[in-house]
């Protein structure tokens, strides 16, 4: 079996576990860069990046292991600028991955004509490959959606349909309809969105791949909440004014909060959660460490959470960029 159609397998499996917790299952079969990509799906990013740190470390030749060290390091909050050093030494090795990260952060800083000059030139060289061609495929579509290019967007994702339904894996259906969602929602077809939000829900599990379900909370956060921003979705892609650890900057609302022990611990924790919001449970985990019981926490809590909404909005009149506190449904979150 070729390594991709390994990937495949865990993938359809739902093993991703066996891979990312196992360094003699990945040695045994598929490339090393493989189960650093498999503990990404698992949202153990601090994991991939040590892992994939080794693996450079005793294999500092290969390309795509470098690639998917900058791109553990992005998604677990690493500077971007940081990463330039590592994806530029991939590219130059012939790192597939490398190119396709570049033309990801190309994306994020909405250069899109250097995105869409990158992910050009892999054009006809990734057909083959259910991995690397998919990323090619599922970003050309985002970069014409960031564009609100809408007839290229509806041709993109007409050939990306027909690409994932020829070989389908449960992976792909499902960022096939996350990547739809958030698609439909950039060029204003909200009732399209909605559609292809409900095929990512039904597609996706919590336990074998949490990461595509934090993507489609998130899309679920901006189908209930008409004004919220669209923006990538990354850990590693949070606005500058709330980052927590900004502690070189007096001005920071982080800087200011860390003053105040619990207010910046639920800052910290809302900050964690991104876009997609924290519940009370995770919110009282993150900052009192306990177990949450409505009947012993919901004042406590509550309490918390309106003094910190005062802090943001006092805040917000002298620092710009300070976040607003918003609820959606049963979730708090931070929205610039």
């Amino acid at each position: 079996m070729s390594p991709h159609a390994f990937h495949e397998l865990l993938f359809l499996s739902g093993q991703y576990a066996a891979l990312a917790s196992s360094p003699a299952a990945a040695a045994a079969g598929p490339p090393a860069y493989l189960r650093i990509l498999s503990l990404l799906e698992l949202e153990r990013f601090d994991e991939a990046v040590a892992a994939a740190t080794a693996a450079v470390n005793k294999q500092g030749h290969d390309a795509e292991l470098i690639a998917a060290l900058a791109l553990a390091k992005q998604l677990a909050g690493h500077p971007l600028e940081d990463l330039e050093d590592l994806n530029v030494e991939a590219e130059r090795r012939g790192g597939r991955l490398a190119w396709l990260n570049l033309a990801y952060l190309a994306i994020v800083h909405e250069d899109f004509a250097e995105a869409q000059a990158r992910l050009k030139a892999l054009d006809g060289k990734l057909d083959g490959d259910r991995i690397f061609g998919g990323y090619r495929r599922f970003f050309d579509l985002q970069a014409a959606a960031y564009k609100r290019d809408t007839d290229r967007y509806m041709k993109l994702e007409s050939e990306l349909e027909a690409w994932t339904y020829a070989a389908p894996s449960v992976h792909n259906l499902a960022w096939l309809s996350i990547y739809q969602t958030r698609g439909r929602l950039m060029i204003g077809e909200r009732e399209a969105a909605r559609d292809a939000h409900n095929r990512a829900k039904s597609a996706v599990s919590p336990l074998v791949m949490p990461r595509l379900h934090r993507q489609v909370a998130i899309t679920s956060a901006w189908l209930t909440n008409e004004n919220s921003t669209l923006k990538l979705c990354t850990p590693g892609h949070r606005a500058d004014a709330y980052k927590p650890n900004d502690l070189h900057n007096p001005t920071s609302i982080g800087r200011r909060l860390e003053r105040k022990p619990v207010l910046g611990l639920l800052f910290r924790t809302l900050v964690k959660h991104d876009v997609v919001g924290a519940t009370k449970e995770e919110l009282v985990y993150g900052v009192w460490n306990l177990r949450y019981d409505p009947l012993r926490h919901d004042e406590r809590l509550l309490k918390s959470l309106a003094r910190l909404r005062h802090e943001l909005e006092a805040a917000a009149i002298t620092v710009p960029g300070v976040p607003r506190l918003v609820v959606l449904g049963d979730r708090w979150l931070l929205e610039v």
